[in-house]
């Protein structure tokens, strides 16, 4: 990781237990402050098992980006052996008050593990696209029951902010990615709504 990136661990858990403890439910309760640490590879597995450990003491949601390119899956692999999916959840990662974001390269094992644990996904299209990361398998993760949210990423991987636009490219790449425009239209199993707090943990 470029060293500038590079934090201390100690200093960033302390900083978000104090802004959690300062801006948690303030805003008449429309403000949460959540854990989002960086994925394997650029955390140690002990800090992500401490992170999942504080995540429930304190019931904080977490928010991590995951399986956004192929390099990550082989990096998993290489050094854990096992789905990326099945990692997290051994992690203590996985779970109600999880956001997995881009979720680009998952399994259908991988899927499966994620509907089991109540976890979503955040679609990032424009960044997926813009990156050259890849598609997420969006169809897939709603036919399986999985929650399936909408995000930007950072302006340097989308050039803006625009939730709307999001929404129409989400129905635009996967009706051409699925040669079917009647992909994604709005049923009444698709509820289109704010994320807020996070729920409770198990």
């Amino acid at each position: 990781m470029y060293p500038g990136m590079v934090e201390d661990k100690k200093a960033c858990l302390e900083q978000a237990l104090a802004l959690h403890a300062r801006w948690e439910g303030s805003g008449d309760g429309r403000l949460s402050v959540w854990l989002g640490p960086r994925p394997l590879g650029s955390s140690s597995a002990a800090l992500l098992k401490e992170v999942a450990t504080l995540a429930r003491e304190k019931q904080m949601g977490i928010h991590i980006h995951f399986a956004e390119v192929q390099e990550d899956i082989a990096f998993i692999q290489q050094n854990f052996g096992q789905h990326p999916a099945q990692l997290l959840a051994e992690l203590g990662l996985l779970g109600p008050c999880t956001l997995v974001v881009h979720g680009v390269w998952l399994t259908p094992e991988d899927i499966d593990i994620i509907k089991q644990s109540g976890a979503t996904v955040v679609h990032n299209p424009s960044s997926n696209s813009k990156c050259a990361s890849g598609i997420c398998p969006v169809p897939e993760l709603l036919a399986a029951g999985v929650d399936v949210a909408l995000g930007c990423d950072g302006a340097p991987s989308n050039n803006t902010y625009d939730m709307f636009w999001e929404m129409k490219l989400t129905a635009c790449l996967h009706k051409v990615n699925k040669l079917d425009p009647r992909w994604c239209r709005l049923k009444g199993s698709l509820k289109w709504q704010p994320l807020t707090a996070p729920g409770h943990w198990a």
